[in-house]
């Protein structure tokens, strides 16, 4: 399936992941064209095996290190190997090309909006769960949060989210520990209407999780809490200041390693490791949103 990207210049094939020989095989046919690049931006099994079937000159994909599943096997150029941010190993693709990434235009044309949903003139978005419950934080210290927000700045809160259970289990448990104002939109919003809703929010609180993403690209400031994975790896890439990072924490206290020493790839699987970041470390990049200080050069006799 062909579907509009609401973008002048992009088309995006639509389709399910492959499960069966026959599902490749009829992916192959909808790829006839000739393409001159193909950036092979997954490294997956799944999204291996399609590669071939692309009929480019050009085959770019990541360096060894990050290449897993043997992706160097079906790509003929790889990109270079850096620590950096996710962000900067993307645009590395776009140097490959020549292409120059210093001014970039994170705006995202919205062809949805937040209309209605008819939410509050003023609210702050909480986007309890990310794609793993391992990364989320825990429903009482949201409940915490959210409580302090409206007993001190009268800001309510509205919830996003995706339609997986565990996501909506996790907000209903969220609501239920709180008496202040709560609109519960997770798993209701389209992506368009996501990113309206993130867009005219105060800040959004989430987890290592897309919506983090979608909001900094709104210039929505974000307070991304993490612990399984680094934030200079994915966290927001506006608002690592904002950012609650216990990684390093994490990987002393939990596997008993050197955080310094760890492999590019190292991930914390375990929830304790969330249960490091705390109520009081939220509280406080809150307060630097809310309760700016004010510039001393303004200040008077």
């Amino acid at each position: 399936m062909l579907k509009d990207s609401g973008h002048p210049r992009l088309t995006f094939v639509v389709t399910d992941k492959p499960t069966s020989l026959s599902d490749y095989r009829n992916l192959k046919k909808r790829l006839e064209s000739r393409y001159d690049v193909l950036l092979a931006m997954q490294a997956s099994t799944r999204a291996n095996l399609i590669y071939p079937m692309v009929k480019a000159k050009r085959k770019i994909g990541f360096d060894k290190t990050r290449a897993r599943e043997l992706q160097w096997l079906f790509t003929n150029e790889r990109i270079e190997f850096q620590h950096e941010h996710l962000h900067d190993i993307f645009c590395r693709f776009a140097h490959k090309l020549g292409v120059r990434t210093e001014a970039l235009d994170w705006q995202l044309v919205l062809t949805e909006n937040s209309e209605d949903f008819d939410l509050p003139d003023d609210y702050w978005v909480l986007n309890p769960a990310a794609s793993k419950l391992e990364r989320s934080w825990f429903a009482e210290h949201y409940a915490e949060v959210i409580e302090h927000c409206y007993q001190r700045y009268r800001l309510p809160v509205v919830l996003t989210g995706g339609t997986a259970e565990f996501e909506r289990q996790l907000a209903a448990e969220v609501t239920a520990l709180v008496s202040s104002p709560v609109m519960n939109l997770v798993g209701e919003t389209s992506l368009q209407q996501l990113a309206s809703v993130l867009a005219n929010a105060k800040f959004c609180l989430t987890p290592d999780t897309g919506p983090a993403h979608i909001a900094n690209a709104m210039s929505t400031p974000v307070i991304g809490l993490y612990a399984v994975a680094s934030s200079t790896l994915s966290g927001p890439y506006f608002y690592s200041d904002l950012t609650i990072d216990r990684f390093p924490q994490a990987v002393r206290d939990l596997l008993g390693k050197d955080p310094v020493k760890v492999p590019w790839r190292t991930r914390v699987h375990d929830r304790q490791a969330m249960a490091l970041v705390e109520v009081d470390d939220v509280i406080r990049v809150i307060a630097t949103l809310m309760e700016p200080h004010p510039d001393p050069r303004n200040a008077t006799d």
